[in-house]
Formats: C-alpha cells, sequence, structure tokens
C-alpha cells in the first residue's frame, strides 16, 4: 500500500505518503525516506524492521539506530556506520535491521561555510539559507575543536521507554576532530512521526568516533543543503502515523538532549 494520508496544506507543505511494504518495490519515490516513527521509539519499539541494504536503495545520506537501539546511525556516501555506546565505529552489514532510519539520495542545491561556530551558530546560518522548504537534509563536512556527542547500550526485551534509556546514556567529547555532520530538520508539527526540529549526528574522517550531536565549537565547516518537501514513511498502519502526530513533544525534546 502506498497511499497520501496527509494533505500538504496541513503540516507546514509536506507530502506525506505511507506504506507497508518493505521491499525494493515499495513505490516510494519521496525525496525523504524514513524507517518507523519516533512515537513508537519512544515507546520502546527496538526491533528492526527493515534491512539496511533496503533503506539503501532509497539514500546515501541519513541517521537513525540499528536493531536493539544498538547505537547510533550514520549514513554516510551510501555506507551505514553505526557508533556504539562506547563511542567506537563500525561498518554495519546490509543484512542489519532497523527500527528508526530517515535517508535521502542527496543532491544539494545550497552551499555556504561556517567559520569558528557553534552549535546555535551552524543552525542560525542554516536558518538563513533554508528558505521555505519544510524538510531540509545537511552534510557539513571540516575541522570541530569540540563536539559533544553520546550514543546508548544495546537494549534487549522487554524494553523501556526511550526516556529512561537516554538518561543512562554515554556521552563524550572528542576534540581536534575533522568529520561530517548529517542531519535533517523537519517541521514541529511531524514531531512524533519524525523529530521536529534539528536532528544532527557526527561520523569523524578516521571512522574512530561519531555519534549524536548535542553541542559543538570551534567548528570551520563548509555546508551543502537540501530542500525537499515529500516524505515517505514505512510504517505498519495509517491508524499508527495519525496516533504518532499526537506524541508528547517533551519527551521528543528530552531525549534529543534539548
Amino acid at each position: 500500500m502506498h497511499d497520501s494520508v496527509i494533505d500538504a496544506g496541513l503540516i507546514a507543505a509536506v507530502h506525506l505518503h505511507l506504506t507497508s511494504q518493505t521491499g525494493p518495490d515499495d513505490g516510494l519515490t519521496d525525496a525523504v525516506v524514513q524507517v518507523g516513527l519516533m512515537a513508537d521509539l519512544l515507546d520502546g519499539t527496538y526491533g528492526g524492521t527493515v534491512e539496511l541494504g533496503t533503506v539503501l536503495r532509497h539514500g546515501d545520506l541519513g541517521i537513525g539506530t540499528v536493531d536493539g537501539l544498538d547505537g547510533e546511525l550514520v549514513i554516510v556516501d551510501g555506507v551505514a556506520y553505526v557508533v556504539r555506546s562506547n563511542g567506537t565505529v563500525e561498518a554495519v552489514a546490509p543484512t542489519v535491521r532497523t527500527p528508526f532510519a530517515v535517508v535521502t539520495p542527496f543532491r544539494p542545491s545550497t552551499w555556504f561555510s561556517v567559520r569558528n561556530g557553534d552549535r546555535p551558530a551552524f543552525l542560525a546560518a542554516v536558518e538563513e539559507h533554508r528558505g521555505i522548504a519544510p524538510i531540509v537534509a545537511l552534510r557539513a563536512h571540516g575541522s570541530v575543536a569540540s563536539v559533544a556527542l553520546r550514543s546508548v547500550e544495546r537494549q534487549f526485551p522487554p524494553y523501556r521507554p526511550l526516556t529512561d534509556v537516554v538518561a543512562e546514556q554515554h556521552a563524550w567529547v572528542a576534540t581536534s576532530v575533522v568529520g561530517t555532520f548529517v542531519g535533517f530538520s523537519f517541521p514541529d508539527e511531524l514531531s512524533g512521526v519524525e523529530v521536529g526540529g534539528y536532528h544532527l549526528h557526527f561520523l569523524s574522517d578516521d571512522r574512530m568516533t561519531g555519534g549524536h550531536v548535542m553541542e559543538f565549537e570551534g567548528a570551520d565547516l563548509e555546508v551543502s543543503m537540501a530542500h525537499d518537501h515529500d516524505l515517505g514513511v514505512v510504517t505498519p498502519s495509517l491508524t499508527t502515523l495519525r496516533s504518532a502526530l499526537s506524541a508528547d513533544r517533551s519527551a521528543i525534546a528530552e531525549v534529543e538532549g534539548r
């Protein structure tokens, strides 16, 4: 099944589509494709549903997690990496499944530089360049004086809510590192389906560290952006999707470290 489920005018001009299929012929041709719902992740749905090999057929840049919430997923140049709770980075086999991931075939249309910036300055620069598109995909490469990162330990059934897991997250600071920030910005109206606002992951060039980005400073970055309107979501049912739109936004902010 592949349906348009929410009119563009209702959620900040996003064309939101639904499919319950997970194969190569699922019909999703959207600029951004997502597996799973943020609301389900909040509730502790960590079992992987779609193989990363399938996810990568829909994009070469992305973020998310893997089966059992076993680390932070970063997809760069079509290769999937996971940052474990101890900060180590591993390439991920295409047979590994994900409960939540968002990818895009990255085709930037905007480029700019950030010099000696921190996270707020970086996001302010993105806002200046983003235009009216409701969805933005970001890739920013360069040197960073320091970046605060986090990941979480693998979970096992019965799964706990995400807020409980993140309360025990592992955090660290990488200094004098060169790497790539990958992220997306979605309208706040999509919170529960996605993470409303900005969501960034980082991967160092030497593949020695990475993770979910909390803060950074002293960054000299070359930034590229793609502006999109179409989001395709792989989720079990329309009822689940509509329910996700009423998810607790404060809980999402909590797990994002805002």
